[in-house]
């Protein structure tokens, strides 16, 4: 099984970061998954990929544009870039955990 994570909680200090990254590198360390995809924001993508560079089944896609970038305005444009660009990253995989509340949930997928 093939499991695509919104990789933009796992950085940080917070309960639901640290849970997001254990959460990872246990399916990965104990081989309960094929494969993980994880999408990164351009920002993160750096930090995401050296936090699980030890996993050769963890492949780190940058993806996820600042969804702040252009401003309240037109924060839905991004959204709907974000959910495009999300669907094309996790087209390989069986399921998506989203990790935070309130993320753009891409479709065509099962998603927890």
């Amino acid at each position: 099984m093939n499991v695509a994570f919104d990789a933009s909680a796992i950085l940080g200090r917070s309960g639901i970061e640290r849970y997001s990254r254990e959460l990872i590198k246990g399916l990965l360390r104990n081989n309960l998954v094929d494969g993980v995809t994880l999408a990164a924001s351009d920002d993160d993508q750096k930090k995401v990929s050296s936090y699980f560079a030890p996993f050769s089944a963890a492949h780190v896609i940058e993806c996820i544009p600042g969804e702040r970038r252009l401003g309240a305005p037109l924060r839905g444009l991004m959204r709907m870039v974000q959910r495009r660009r999300m669907s094309r990253a996790f087209a390989g995989s069986d399921i998506v955990h989203l990790l935070a509340p309130g993320k753009v949930i891409p479709r065509q997928r099962p998603v927890v």
